[in-house]
């Protein structure tokens, strides 16, 4: 037996056993070096306070207002409370809660100023809050709209409302049987702290008009009433006779035409009228021609066409017209056709579709 080879083996062994105690040891300090090191962390983030750094209010209506905020990492939960500017007393308070940075706040009162108060929880607990005012819109309801006063180029319009007083708006408007909207008049604007009351001009005669008062703000109900206006019987610059008729689709001279007064439904035709008086040559004419059925809604579109001025002699000026072609209404029935110069009827002719 060799007795160096048996020495070597037990130094081996002493080797190895002092190698497996270093590296548990090893093992042992690397772990308690981590779990250091995650207390030192989660030391560190406990000492950060959650908090509300900033808020703004987004966006509001008459009735809701949204807010978001900024806020620490560690702010996950958080109290909002608000009420209007004018309570008193934490019982006036409202409150939600939320895990986002922003909230909505609902049902609250038209153009009123809320204070707002942003509350981070830390463990169940209120920490310090940050505090912000909003305003909701104003808003404003029309209840009632009345007309006086109508005559064949104008009507007087007043109304009543609930809320605030922002300005309104007024205007008139002809709709025919598409749907389409004729605004005929100019928009009269009434300022906030004036009287509800307006007349509105340039009104076209025997149409069948909707008023409409508008609040002058987003957040608002509109009032409507209906009326027609009456015949016009006055004259307009001097014009002492017209003629004003319905021709077939083929006549071109406007000078000599024959009248039709029934018509068949869709089919096309032109209409032809001859104004004389003693008109100024150089006033605008702006002619507008307008169908409607017997009830004075509007059944054609308006058509705006040049006035062909032609002298006649020293004493009087002739006003020669053509007008552009037309569609005859589809429904059988009675109706009137219109000619307007500068906002005045001067001329109407009664026809049937059959």
């Amino acid at each position: 037996m060799n007795i160096s080879n048996i020495s070597m083996s037990d130094s081996e062994k002493k080797l190895n056993i002092i190698t497996a105690i270093l590296l548990l040891a090893g093992t042992v300090i690397s772990i308690c070096l981590v779990f250091f090191f995650i207390q030192l962390f989660r030391a560190k983030d406990d000492s950060v306070i959650p908090q509300v750094f900033n808020a703004e209010q987004l966006g509001a209506t008459d009735t809701s207002v949204l807010i978001a905020w900024s806020n620490s990492q560690t702010a996950h939960e958080f109290v909002v409370r608000y009420r209007s500017a004018g309570s008193s007393g934490s019982s006036e308070y409202k409150e939600l809660k939320t895990n986002q940075p922003f909230a909505a706040l609902h049902d609250l009162q038209p153009y009123t100023r809320y204070r707002t108060q942003i509350i981070p929880i830390d463990k169940g607990v209120e920490l310090e809050p940050f505090e912000l005012t909003c305003d909701t819109s104003p808003f404003c309801h029309v209840t009632e709209v009345s007309v006086s006063d109508i005559t064949d180029t104008s009507v007087g319009v007043s109304w009543k409302y609930d809320g605030l007083d922002a300005g309104f708006k007024i205007a008139a408007y002809a709709v025919d049987r598409n749907g389409k909207r004729h605004l005929t008049s100019p928009v009269v604007t009434v300022p906030k702290g004036a009287k509800q009351e307006c007349v509105l001009e340039n009104l076209l005669s025997e149409l069948h008009y909707t008023v409409c008062v508008v609040p002058c703000t987003k957040y608002a109900t509109v009032g409507k009433s209906t009326f027609t206006t009456l015949k016009y019987s006055g004259k307009y610059n001097n014009i002492h006779s017209v003629r004003f008729v319905i021709c077939s689709y083929e006549s071109t001279d406007s000078m000599f035409v024959a009248m039709i007064n029934h018509l068949a439904p869709g089919q096309p035709y032109k209409t032809s009228m001859i104004i004389s008086g003693q008109a100024d040559p150089s006033d605008k004419a702006d002619l507008s021609i307008y169908i409607t059925d017997p009830d004075g809604t509007i059944v054609s579109d308006f058509t705006q066409q040049d006035v062909v001025l032609n002298p006649s002699g020293t004493a009087s000026t002739v006003y020669t017209i053509l007008l552009s072609d037309f569609t005859a209404p589809e429904q059988p029935g009675s109706y009137s056709i219109f000619a307007s110069l500068n906002g005045k009827t001067i001329a109407k002719n009664l026809f049937k579709v059959v």
